[in-house]
């Protein structure tokens, strides 16, 4: 058989399977499958973020220490003095804050920073005068504020340093009237101090100079010591107007003005002066200043009143342009801003007595009469 029989038998037969195949009766077709609809599924939810965790409250501060009152402060006042007479230095730091300052205006010093700084400068004090105490002759106490006149007794037994230079222990007794100035924290810890003492007036009392001062045995408290608290009543309000009116006479040179704002038996307290001055020699110190000085005022800081008296803190400006004559110090043109305190005792609207602390070395360090550098 040849390959084109082959073929051609081979498709007849598959030609007649087609047929046969055709032939039977058709089946129907079975049903269709039908899918059952696919249902539109909602995207599964975001799960809400979870809430920021709630901080935990802050502790609630302590509450603020109370404010010591005028008879906490007279009595942490008073241990902190005896620290100092007792060389108590482990008290006596305690009596200080943290950031306290102490500054002895005109003293040519720099200030005392902070509580060691501060405890140190008591210390040097101690030094030059070991056995020096300090007794209160007048206290005063307005809110946080304490200014006390101090009667300061002791023996140069160590060096002094001063803006001149160092003066060698003399084993003489010194004796001053000094001022000591404080503000008081809410603690009942002293935060700021002042302390106004004249330079001069030790240095005439070891020796080391022979211009006139007072004596040592001349510093005593006059009278009883007294402690006085503020009532801020019309009565202190009344002797703040009046230590106003007598300032600005002397701020105008105003002679009858300031006599008129002198008690009659006025005792005029210049603690750089050699002694106590009376109305009339008082006047005549005014009018020596004001000659000296044509520009020359009181410029006030701050002022206070406790009871009968008025504390006034501030700066003596001006220019010397003329002849003080007391001193016999002719012009030099050189500007003065003296630093003072002034603690008043005030009767019927009047000055009866009046403590002027500065540092008389200030006054001729400024006007070229004393070099620091020297």
């Amino acid at each position: 058989m040849t390959k084109s029989i082959r073929i051609t038998v081979a498709a007849l037969a598959l030609g007649g399977l087609a047929f046969s195949s055709g032939c039977k009766k058709k089946e129907p077709a079975p049903p269709a499958k039908t899918e059952p609809a696919k249902t539109a599924t909602a995207p599964a939810p975001v799960p809400a973020p979870a809430p920021a965790p709630v901080p935990a409250p802050a502790p609630t501060p302590p509450p603020a220490p109370a404010a010591k009152t005028a008879v906490e402060l007279s009595n942490i006042f008073n241990e902190c003095w005896g620290a100092f007479n007792t060389t108590n230095w482990t008290r006596f730091s305690d009596c200080y804050a943290d950031n306290a300052t102490a500054d002895d205006p005109g003293g040519g010093m720099p200030v005392s920073m902070g509580k060691a700084a501060t405890v140190e400068r008591g210390k040097m004090f101690k030094l030059a005068l070991p056995d020096v105490t300090g007794e209160r002759a007048i206290t005063l106490i307005n809110g946080n504020n304490v200014a006390a006149v101090v009667v300061m007794k002791g023996t140069h037994k160590g060096p002094i340093k001063t803006p001149v230079g160092e003066i060698p222990a003399s084993n003489k007794p010194v004796g001053l009237y000094a001022a000591h100035v404080v503000a008081f924290e809410p603690s009942g810890k002293i935060v700021k101090q002042e302390f106004f003492a004249d330079t001069a007036t030790i240095l005439g009392q070891v020796g080391a100079t022979k211009e006139p001062h007072r004596k040592a045995a001349s510093a005593v408290v006059p009278g009883a010591s007294e402690t006085i608290v503020a009532k801020n009543d019309a009565t202190e309000n009344a002797n703040l107007a009046a230590s106003d009116a007598a300032t600005a006479a002397f701020n105008n040179h105003d002679e009858k003005g300031v006599a008129d704002s002198f008690a009659d038996d006025v005792k005029w307290r210049d603690i750089a002066d050699a002694k106590d001055e009376n109305k009339t020699e008082a006047l005549a110190t005014h009018k020596n200043l004001w000659g000296g000085f044509s520009d020359l005022k009181l410029t006030t800081v701050t002022r206070w009143a406790a009871g009968d008296y008025v504390v006034r803190r501030g700066n003596l400006e001006g220019t010397h342009d003329g002849l003080l004559k007391v001193q016999r110090l002719k012009k030099t043109g050189k500007k003065l801003s003296l630093p003072y305190i002034e603690i008043m005792k005030m009767k019927g609207g009047k000055i009866a007595e009046n403590w002027l602390f500065y540092n008389g070395i200030a006054f001729a360090t400024q006007l070229g009469f004393l070099d620091p550098k020297k």
